[in-house]
């Protein structure tokens, strides 16, 4: 009874204070995963680091929030051109165990989507002009490929465009459809998804051609399923699509907007991530100022229109360099920021209703942080 009444002390104490303890997994070029403890809102503190493949640039937790996995965004591994896909169990207490380790398909993979139903791992190779599946096991380990694609083709960008570079290899809400913005050809490749693991080209449109040197690289879907953003890295656009939830088809362009802030520089900036609020109001994007010149290091936010073409709300300083990735958490409350050449993390409240942020707490010795996930 004794045990009993303190744990219900310190949770009333914790409800009435307002706090509430999350679990931070970040992620970057480095050799670690680091783990914070975030007492929501304002104090991140690391707990420990968790050896890891080189490069876990990118991470992702499945649906049941037991198991972590992680891109190696290497170029050889296991005596292959390739990089790797790790996994880790997470314990009751927001620790991580190493699992398993296997081959991406393709070198330099940069990011990885877990089905909802958690029976597969997509994954997309960007050096390695691939983008693949493999089947999960019920432990949370990787295991067979179940499909991979080898992209053809270039852009006129030389410097940046000459090779296939998928950048995601994503399902929509529905986990109907799939598809690969490549940043490197200009298009998005589009697919049906079958629950084996092997998709098949959509035969209603294969691919979603775009600009020119755009360099298409993330893509989000409006929690309505009518619209989806697609946001471009060499040009800075972000693009609104009608999306045919029925075909799994981007199926018309609505409009393009720059992610820049107006009178910043955009020769010297690069957009990097996009989401979408869960209310679906806003729509937020994240510019990667260069090093040593004008560009802009910040969160640029839009309102979502009825027609689902957007508006700019503000652009958010990221308190930082080099905001290469960002996140909102699921109550959308918050949203935490990576900045890759600062070293730090950057936590934002999200007011509702505006759409802004406002930071909240920092964590400013971290490796270059590129991926942040949320438990």
């Amino acid at each position: 009874q004794v045990v009993v009444l303190v744990v219900l002390m310190v949770v009333f104490v914790n409800v009435i204070s307002g706090q509430e303890r999350r679990t931070l997994y970040v992620g970057g070029y480095d050799k670690v995963i680091s783990v914070f403890d975030w007492e929501v809102p304002g104090k991140i503190t690391l707990r420990t680091t968790v050896s890891a493949l080189d490069n876990p640039s990118w991470l992702s937790m499945d649906p049941s929030r037991r198991h972590l996995y992680a891109v190696s965004e290497v170029g050889r591994f296991n005596n292959q051109n390739s990089g790797a896909i790790a996994s880790y169990n997470i314990n009751s207490d927001k620790s991580l165990i190493h699992n398993n380790q296997v081959a991406s398909g393709g070198s330099s993979p940069c990011a990885l989507y877990v089905t909802k139903d958690s029976k597969q791992i997509l994954v997309a190779n960007y050096d390695g002009a691939t983008f693949a599946a493999f089947n999960l096991s019920t432990n949370g380990s990787v295991s067979a490929q179940t499909f991979i694609q080898h992209n053809k083709g270039s852009g006129p960008n030389h410097d940046r465009q000459a090779a296939p570079h998928p950048h995601q290899f994503i399902l929509d809400p529905q986990n109907k459809y799939a598809f690969c913005p490549d940043l490197g050809t200009d298009k998005v490749y589009q697919f049906v998804w079958r629950s084996n693991g092997v998709p098949i080209a959509n035969p209603s449109a294969a691919t979603a051609d775009q600009t020119p040197g755009s360099g298409p690289r993330h893509i989000a879907f409006h929690p309505n399923q009518r619209f989806a953003y697609l946001i471009h890295e060499l040009d800075n656009s972000l693009v609104t699509y009608e999306y045919d939830s029925n075909r799994g088809t981007l199926s018309r362009k609505l409009s393009s907007i720059s992610t820049v802030p107006p009178h910043s520089d955009p020769k010297n900036t690069a957009a990097a991530e996009v989401a979408v609020s869960s209310d679906g109001k806003f729509v937020y994007a994240s510019n990667r100022g260069f090093p040593n010149t004008s560009g802009s290091n910040s969160i640029a936010i839009f309102r979502v229109k009825a027609d689902g073409t957007l508006e700019p709300v503000d652009y958010q300083n990221s308190f930082g360099s080099f905001p290469r990735f960002f996140v909102i958490d699921d109550t959308g409350k918050y949203l935490i920021v990576a900045n890759q050449n600062s070293n730090n993390i950057v936590v934002f409240s999200r007011d509702q209703d505006s759409g802004r942020l406002h930071r909240v707490a920092s964590y400013d010795n971290v490796k270059a942080p590129t991926a942040v996930v949320i438990n």
